[in-house]
């Protein structure tokens, strides 16, 4: 699941050094320079401080800075003109531009504030451009390195108290491991991106977003032992209060997707509130944190689960023979059978949909028997399903054992369509009305 914020007008000044760095405006660095006599005529002069430093028009200023460039590209005032272009354009809601620009502050000043400013605002951009090419996550990555490595270089300005720079500092390193977390989940490198969303959430906590963000690439692993670990970044997306937390209809968004995955994979609410009481205040869940699934409870009393559920019942049997010490053997000898429905008379397993390849016509699909949410079924189908259908539908199947993976468990069955039941029949095509015959005037 991506909780994703409404995009709007490209807004980064609040977080670009959160007003801390009070950097001389662009009217006191041009009276120092003017002080300094390093104007190159009176003409550059009059055209910065009576034209570009006055006019209230984003459009109108562009074109002035765009003259001032033309007719002084070697001005003292590079580093200046950078930053109001960036703001410029970021008036305009031009983030094509902005990235542009922002790419030449970090040229321009490698190691100084103009530099900070550009590789902050291409972390920014990263995300609310939202262009997932491999060019634009190449970017990304980059300009978060650049930044992790920009602010161990910059000096702190004299005008700024030190314990307020060093918070700024972590809202950098903060910002960039966001950023390569984001850039690593759309390149479907779940566990980096883990990794680097852990690192954010170490630097601040009270981060929603990204909490949300660590509960979804967690999920999208499809690991069993990691569901609960998924499950609670969830619940803490949902639980945090203030600064940081997501907005209410995103909030409430995370907060009905964990208690109706939390559900599907328990079996009920119980126990839920504790994790919430949990989340609220503990960014992470302690060593050992479990939730137990449906299936674990039932399998707690294996004799009420086989008469209550004895697909679910047979389903555990044999993931424990072949997870066990002669499952190579079991193995051997189950393949190519239906796996035991027969003789215990049931009509086939059961499990949610995870995936279908392709979505539309698939011939392959991925179902979760035990959890509803972790993968424990490949079905190889001999004609491919008509239509498509939606991820967590329950279907029934019956076929013949093919494949067997021990970590993580996967048993792969050939399957006919015909055996595949709760696969929604496909649409009748929708007939177009005939064209009207025209009528001839007589």
């Amino acid at each position: 699941m991506q909780i994703r914020l409404k995009q709007g007008k490209i807004a980064l000044g609040a977080i670009m050094l959160a007003g801390l760095l009070a950097i001389p405006t662009f009217a006191q660095e041009a009276q120092q320079q003017q002080q300094e006599s390093v104007w190159k005529d009176t003409a550059e002069y009059e055209l910065v401080q009576n034209g570009i430093a006055k006019e209230q028009s984003p459009q109108k200023k562009i074109q002035l800075l765009q003259q001032w460039k033309e007719k002084y590209p070697d001005t003292k005032l590079k580093t200046a003109r950078l930053q109001l272009f960036l703001q410029t354009y970021q008036a305009l809601g031009n983030a094509a531009e902005m990235k542009k620009t922002a790419t030449e502050m970090t040229a321009a000043d490698p190691d100084g504030i103009t530099g900070l400013i550009g590789y902050q605002t291409l972390n920014l951009l990263t995300f609310s451009m939202n262009d997932t090419s491999e060019q634009a996550l190449s970017d990304g990555e980059k300009a978060a390195k650049g930044l992790l490595d920009i602010v161990e270089k910059v000096k702190k300005p004299d005008q700024v108290d030190a314990a307020a720079w060093d918070k700024e500092t972590q809202n950098n390193k903060f910002l960039a491991h966001r950023t390569l977390g984001w850039v690593e989940w759309q390149r479907k490198n779940f566990t980096e991106a883990e990794n680097h969303f852990i690192d954010a959430l170490k630097i601040k906590p009270a981060s929603g977003e990204v909490a949300s963000w660590l509960g979804t690439v967690i999920l999208l692993q499809r690991n069993t032992a990691k569901q609960a670990q998924g499950l609670y970044q969830f619940a803490r997306a949902a639980s945090i209060e203030g600064d940081g937390a997501l907005p209410a209809a995103a909030k409430n968004q995370t907060k009905a997707y964990f208690e109706k995955t939390y559900e599907n994979y328990r079996g009920s609410k119980d126990g839920i509130e504790e994790i919430y009481d949990r989340a609220r205040t503990e960014p992470f869940p302690a060593e050992g944190f479990t939730i137990q699934s449906k299936a674990q409870l039932q399998a707690q009393d294996r004799n009420r689960l086989q008469s209550e559920n004895p697909q679910l019942y047979l389903w555990l049997n044999i993931k424990d023979n072949l997870k066990g010490a002669e499952g190579a053997s079991a193995f051997s000898e189950m393949k190519g059978s239906d796996a035991g429905l027969a003789a215990m008379n049931i009509a086939g397993f059961k499990g949610k949909l995870i995936s279908a390849t392709p979505e539309t016509n698939p011939k392959e699909l991925q179902l979760s028997v035990e959890d509803g949410l972790s993968p424990d079924v490949k079905i190889i189908l001999n004609e491919p399903l008509r239509g498509k259908a939606d991820e967590g539908i329950e279907l029934e199947f019956h076929g013949a054992v093919d494949a067997f993976e021990a970590d993580p468990y996967v048993l792969t069955f050939k399957v006919n369509p015909d055996d595949v039941k709760g696969w929604p029949s496909p649409r009748p095509a929708t007939k177009k009305a005939a064209p009207k015959k025209a009528v001839k005037k007589k």
